[in-house]
């Protein structure tokens, strides 16, 4: 467990936010949670621009950090990032550690609308038997909410490591890297014991990433499968797909509709990403029927359980429900799950985070006001109705 600690940004005077194996941000809209998960891409910038420097050394040179380049961030000037009210021009972003602290400092000219803050880092070095927190690794996965839809291809990129892009748009690239026969991690192996067949022949599924793609899709999305391929002539790649009614033909992904092209770069991220680094997903229920979003909970908890560090914004309770599902299964253990719900009081200048636990029975330890209870709210206000016909 850490902690991320956020002042002066954005809509936040101060506060403090638990990351966990696997954090799930949630609450209403404007509440905070995409301002939690800028303030971690800053911080992440930050890094880079530093070089991933030694691990004995402690303070970063002072930076320029682009607000609106990389990671989709769309910041806009610097007048828009510090908190109106503010009593300093200076910005904190911090991540705890029991033994260790990463701590960055933004100075902002909010007078100028300049496109960039200066910026400095602190760190405590490393141990020996230290990997160095999840965020400072070379490999770093992120999805933005605004995937890119159905392509008839996509283009080929250079990266510095293999991740499915910050939009899917490395997607094809990815599930077809070194021709498909790419090795997963068995403890993301899709189970077939525990979760049925999914598609056919699962339970004999190698660990190669085209089979293991096609495995997990076959279990969120029943009867679909993917085929990609890439031509390094053209510089292109494609992803082809096939259903029930595509009898034994590949059909272009433009013909399959949101949900998959959404989908498929977060399965490939998940079973591509390292251990000891950090996964971000944001609504990963996007276009997804309900019974596809629970089962993604299912699988981002299996990820976290495999040592990546995940963290997960969404509005669907059946991605909650799924999660909570998977700690009642043994996926992943009930201490590395931590849900974060981002509300606001009538009178408060600014949201407040309530961590909620889960126990080992896959419960909530408690349920905040306004924390997914719409349907039980809709269903009293039905019942009312019905009564007064």
């Amino acid at each position: 467990m850490n902690t991320l600690h956020i002042k002066n940004f954005k809509c936040f005077e101060e506060v403090s936010i638990p990351l966990n194996g696997l954090t799930i941000m949630a609450g209403a809209n404007g509440m905070g949670k995409s301002t939690s998960i800028q303030a971690i891409l800053l911080l992440r910038k930050i890094l880079e621009l530093g070089g991933f420097i030694s691990d004995t050394e402690e303070a970063f040179r002072r930076t320029k950090v682009a607000l609106n380049e990389g990671y989709c961030l769309q910041l806009g000037d610097s007048t828009a990032i510090l908190r109106q009210g503010a009593e300093e021009n200076e910005i904190g972003i911090e991540i705890e550690l029991p033994n260790r602290y990463l701590k960055s400092f933004l100075t902002v000219d909010n007078t100028s609308h300049q496109l960039y803050v200066e910026a400095e880092m602190t760190r405590s070095p490393w141990t020996d038997l230290d990997h160095g927190h999840s965020i400072e690794q070379e490999e770093f996965y992120y999805l933005n909410a605004e995937r890119i839809g159905p392509r008839v291809q996509q283009s080929l990129n250079h990266n510095l490591f293999l991740h499915a892009g910050w939009q899917g748009e490395n997607t094809a690239q990815v599930l077809d890297h070194e021709g498909g026969y790419f090795k997963i991690d068995p403890a993301r192996q899709f189970p077939a014991d525990q979760f049925g067949k999914g598609t056919k022949e699962a339970t004999n599924r190698s660990l190669y990433i085209a089979d293991q793609v096609n495995a997990w899709l076959g279990y969120l999305m029943p009867g679909v499968t993917v085929k990609a391929k890439t031509d390094p002539t053209t510089l292109s790649g494609q992803v082809l797909l096939q259903n029930n009614s595509s009898r034994e033909s590949a059909i272009l992904a433009t013909n399959l509709g949101f949900g998959i092209s959404y989908l498929l770069p977060i399965i490939a991220n998940g079973l591509i990403a390292k251990s000891h680094t950090m996964f971000i997903v944001e609504n990963p229920e996007a276009h997804l029927h309900p019974a596809a979003q629970s089962r993604i909970g299912i699988f981002l908890a299996k990820v976290a359980s495999a040592g990546v560090q995940v963290i997960v914004e969404t509005h669907s309770d059946h991605v909650l429900n799924g999660i909570q599902i998977a700690v009642a299964e043994q996926i992943i253990q009930s201490g590395m799950v931590t849900v974060n719900f981002f509300g606001q009081e009538p009178g408060e200048n600014e949201p407040q985070v309530t961590s909620i636990p889960v126990t080992p029975k896959g419960e909530l330890a408690r349920w905040p006001k306004g924390f997914f209870d719409q349907t039980q709210i809709d269903y009293a206000h039905l019942t009312k109705l019905r009564r007064n016909v």
